[in-house]
């Protein structure tokens, strides 16, 4: 057999091949020991692929986010199995009026979770208000980084109760204030055509709300979940348009529920 130079650069290597080392010595006159001392080396100059991370493209009213990850494969050294060659970040953004400031991938913060490297799924606690994306980097076993950015998915957290401050009468959808609850009012002052508009305060909540009203005869709480007998609902934080009402006494019930599923009042 021929033997070579045992130093070598990278452009010597080929990626995912192992390397044969042995070592004999030979005197002067040329008489040489037996091969010893083998030993073998792998070169990987290829980082991880094949993996992902991914959060609830939603709102949610929970603060604690559910965080999936694979780390994919590395078909040369293999995965680290060092956890502290695992992380997790997260970006935050303000989350109002139902969209969220937009992601810049400038301002990544280690989201401070136990990683590890078996782990499928991480739990992480975000704050409402706030838009999340995630991204992910794994190590293969010398070392080689991968990062994983789920640029598609934003978890908004909204934990608000979306509460109407006050419900308001009037003649016309341009003054729907002069009319005062629990007083008796006449015909002329409906503007002699029988008819009411009502308008309301908008709720307060990052994700936005709908509003469920109805007009009716029923003098308790009415509306639960929306479907009552004559409820309709409108994303506008006020009704604009006049009701033909009878004559007696009837109740406005107006309520609100956000988009992340929680209702007011």
């Amino acid at each position: 057999a021929s033997w070579t130079d045992a130093t070598l650069t990278t452009a010597n290597l080929v990626n995912g091949r192992n390397y044969n080392f042995y070592t004999r010595v030979i005197d002067n006159a040329t008489n040489t020991t037996a091969i010893a001392n083998p030993w073998t080396i792998g070169y990987d100059a290829t980082a991880p692929s094949g993996g992902s991370v991914s959060s609830p493209n939603a709102v949610q009213a929970s603060t604690s986010i559910t965080v999936t990850v694979a780390p994919g494969t590395d078909g040369a050294s293999g995965m680290s199995a060092n956890n502290g060659d695992y992380l997790l970040e997260y970006e935050a953004k303000p989350y109002a009026a139902g969209s969220c400031t937009a992601f810049t991938g400038t301002t990544w913060v280690d989201a401070s979770v136990a990683e590890t490297a078996a782990a499928t799924s991480y739990t992480f606690t975000g704050a409402s208000g706030n838009c999340y994306r995630f991204r992910y980097t794994v190590k293969d076993n010398v070392g080689n980084p991968t990062t994983y950015t789920d640029a598609t998915n934003a978890t908004k957290i909204d934990t608000t109760t979306p509460d109407i401050v006050a419900v308001t009468a009037g003649p016309s959808s341009a003054n729907r204030t002069s009319l005062t609850s629990n007083v008796w009012f006449n015909y002329i002052q409906t503007g002699s055509d029988g008819k009411v508009s009502h308008g309301w305060t908008a709720a307060t909540s990052p994700s936005g709300s709908t509003y469920y009203y109805v007009l009716n005869g029923t003098s308790g709480a009415f509306i639960s979940t929306g479907g009552e007998t004559g409820v309709v609902n409108t994303a506008s934080a006020f009704f604009d348009s006049a009701v033909v009402l009878a004559e007696g006494t009837q109740y406005f019930h107006v309520r609100p529920k956000n988009n992340a599923g929680t209702w007011g009042t």
